[in-house]
């Protein structure tokens, strides 16, 4: 019998997603599209200056089945996925193989905490549903990298998820990571926040099982002046 997605060889345990909550999520995400926030943020920062324009680059934490990286991609950006999935990864791979811009790829087969992250690296850091997975003995350390891997004027792209998530709420203690709306602005003290939307209802996962989400949709700009 073959293993289940987060037990085969080389994959790096995510904590809060077992192997059922993996298959879960591939079954579920496979066909859709980028996500809407992350296409509302590209339309935030437009078009690029010109054909002698210098790239610019994002960083796609827990990049996923790759949907969003090739996006960035589609739209001349270089990209830098992560995941701890080399399943994900590889799929992140054959979508930018598919559309010629591997050239544009880079990929980081870790963990959040131990993801090397150089500062003013990046004009855009997404982080789709991806943050809450990082445990709370990690977070303060990540948040602090990420925000300080933004180039001036770069933008945050992401969600965090609220304490009545239903993730938050069946995982074991310290295993997900969640925030009070206090602790969102807290985040993004110094931010230029252009969007904060916080969701607290009943829903679906992507496959239409039901669940209780509770999330903070943000896209917040870093100022020039920030450290």
């Amino acid at each position: 019998m073959s293993a289940a997605p987060a037990e085969r060889e080389g994959e790096i345990p995510v904590p809060g997603f077992d192997a059922a909550r993996m298959e879960h999520y591939e079954r579920g995400t496979a066909h859709r599209g980028p996500r809407e926030l992350l296409v509302r943020a590209l339309a935030i920062v437009g078009e690029p200056a010109g054909p002698g324009a210098a790239p610019r680059r994002a960083i796609d934490l827990g990049a996923g089945l790759g949907q969003e990286a090739e996006e960035l991609l589609r739209r001349g950006w270089c990209v830098t996925a992560t995941d701890a999935s080399r399943r994900m990864l590889d799929s992140v791979r054959r979508r930018a193989s598919a559309i010629g811009a591997g050239d544009r790829l880079e990929v980081m087969h870790a963990a959040f905490e131990a993801t090397p992250i150089a500062p003013e690296s990046f004009d855009l850091v997404h982080a789709g549903f991806a943050l809450p997975f990082c445990p709370p003995r990690h977070f303060d350390a990540v948040w602090r990298a990420l925000r300080a891997s933004l180039r001036p004027g770069g933008l945050f792209v992401g969600q965090f998820f609220g304490p009545r998530d239903e993730f938050v709420i069946t995982s074991p203690a310290e295993v997900m990571s969640s925030h009070t709306t206090d602790e969102v602005r807290a985040r993004l003290d110094g931010m230029e926040v252009l969007v904060h939307e916080e969701v607290d209802r009943m829903g679906e996962t992507a496959p239409g099982v039901p669940k209780h989400w509770h999330v903070h949709h943000v896209i917040a700009r870093k100022r020039a002046s920030e450290p």
